[in-house]
């Protein structure tokens, strides 16, 4: 029997991950007898005939009748399986069939995804005003999560926080970032720093320039410093900040100095320059454009790096570098993307807490997907590229979990407003769960006038997931974009929720 269980495990899709929901819609739910028999013989015939120690040769009659008692059977109670898996294990396993399609069914039956900590909240206060286009999530050493988004009024843009509990609970009002308030503040980013607190960067075009500022709060939102530049060299252009904090306690910068470079320096935890400026890109020929860059700390105490860049050709693709605590250079830059015929856009990057990077992007065109990467501490890839979503989906954003998983988010457009799912993954980038939907299918607004966008998503220090989104409604003039966000207990995602070869065996 194990041999035989060995051969047809080879046909399934899954390798120890769930089986996706609707994945398998196609099996029939209830089968007449004159619809399988010609099919399910054939299939007979062709695995015998592969098996020596299976019959070599089988005659119509006798297998029939048995074979249409057992498909039956199987396909009733195991509709989420793929039809490779259905066949596999139909004919690998002749009499403990009955035990192995029970077993099979309670497996699914169990198979867990984040379960949602209540409702979804809303993250702004004050809603007169339109809230931004960007908006950044971190985990803070305490246990809590540090929101920062942007918002529109009185003819500018500035900068915004709110801390919350793992459960959600508002532990503050929402308070102003950005000291200064007579121009534009746009891109905020927000990293938790081992120490407790919160390193918050942004784009300010206060000078008329743009250049990027910081500013240190505490894990109760108290500003511990005043607005500094995080650019030595002026005058620039620089935009799209990010920040990553340390495992020493320090925090590394990344912003886009105008389109052609990638610039990088290291704080202090009070906000200290320990470096000048680094440019973080090699080439400057062949890449001449370069956009949207990010920053993820490592378990190791490195940093991780990447960036979307345009080659001559129009083409855009992802890059990465790693550097050092200090800020060296650890590796040359490298692709992230292996497929380099289609757009990558949309980059997100998460340290795992093995050591690892894994990271998320959009690719374009012939539809939108997102797509993922797992890479070494050193920059070495560790698996190709793999497809996350399978329809209409922008946005991805992903975080490491304190069980080694990484949580992806994404913005869905398969339905005609769109929404916001979230799956979790292995270290190794197996799927462990289904799709499920972040923002809740409720009344409490009406769908047919919101739109759902732009996710982020934070691990806490608890095991869960602090998620945030946009939601834009326009079911009365003028429209309202809102900052809301939800938690997800993903502590139930366990071994006894996957289906592995040990389980097979232990029949």
């Amino acid at each position: 029997q194990q041999r035989f269980i060995q051969a047809a495990f080879k046909e399934f899709p899954f390798n120890g991950g769930e089986i996706e929901e609707g994945f398998n819609s196609s099996l029939p739910t209830s089968a007449s007898k004159e619809a399988v028999q010609e099919d399910e013989l054939s299939e007979h015939l062709s695995f015998t005939t592969a098996n020596s120690s299976l019959p070599t040769s089988a005659s119509k009659e006798a297998v029939q009748e048995d074979e249409l008692s057992e498909h039956l059977s199987f396909t009733t109670a195991l509709k989420g399986l793929t039809h490779a898996a259905h066949k596999g294990m139909k004919y690998a396993i002749e009499h403990p069939l009955q035990a192995l399609t029970l077993g099979l069914a309670s497996q699914v039956a169990t198979a867990a995804a984040c379960g949602a900590v209540g409702p979804d909240f809303r993250i702004n206060q004050v809603t007169a005003n339109q809230q931004g286009d960007t908006l950044s999530v971190a985990a803070l050493t305490g246990g809590n999560a540090f929101v920062a988004w942007e918002r529109y009024q009185t003819g500018d843009y500035n900068i915004y926080g709110r801390i919350f509990s793992a459960s959600g609970t508002a532990l503050t009002n929402e308070f102003g970032i950005n000291q200064n308030t007579t121009s534009n503040q746009q891109f905020p980013s927000v990293a938790g720093l081992t120490g407790g607190n919160a390193f918050t960067v942004w784009r300010e075009t206060q000078t008329g320039d743009s250049n990027i500022y910081g500013r240190i709060f505490s894990a109760s939102g108290t500003a511990l410093t005043n607005d500094f530049r995080i650019n030595a060299n002026t005058p620039t252009y620089g935009i799209h900040p990010s920040v990553a904090g340390l495992t020493d306690g320090n925090a590394f910068v990344v912003w886009q100095k105008e389109s052609t470079n990638v610039y990088g320096r290291i704080f202090s935890a009070s906000g200290t320059a320990l470096t000048n400026d680094f440019r973080i890109n090699q080439n400057t020929t062949t890449n001449p454009f370069l956009f949207q860059t990010l920053v993820a700390g490592l378990t190791g105490g490195n940093a991780f790096v990447t960036w979307r860049a345009q080659d001559g050709g129009g083409d855009l693709n992802i890059y990465g570098r790693i550097f050092s605590a200090s800020g060296t250079a650890l590796t040359s830059e490298f692709g992230i993307n292996q497929d380099t015929t289609s757009d990558q856009q949309d980059l997100s990057v998460a340290g795992l807490t093995n050591g690892n990077a894994f990271t998320v992007w959009k690719r374009t065109p012939g539809g939108s997907v997102v797509y993922g990467r797992i890479f070494s501490a050193s920059g070495t890839a560790l698996t190709n590229d793999f497809r996350i979503t399978t329809y209409e989906s922008t946005s991805p954003s992903v975080a490491g979990l304190t069980d080694g998983n990484a949580f992806v988010t994404w913005e869905d457009w398969t339905t005609q407003n769109n929404h916001i799912y979230g799956q979790i993954f292995s270290a190794s980038g197996s799927p462990l769960t289904n799709y499920f939907r972040i923002d809740p299918n409720t009344s409490s607004y009406p769908y047919q006038y919101a739109y759902q966008y732009d996710p982020r998503v934070a691990g806490l220090t608890d095991g869960k997931a602090f998620v945030t989104w946009q939601r834009y409604t326009y079911d009365s003039l003028p429209a309202v974009k809102d900052i809301y966000g939800r938690i997800f207990d993903c502590a139930q995602i366990s071994s006894a929720h996957r289906l592995s070869p040990s389980w097979f065996f232990s029949l």
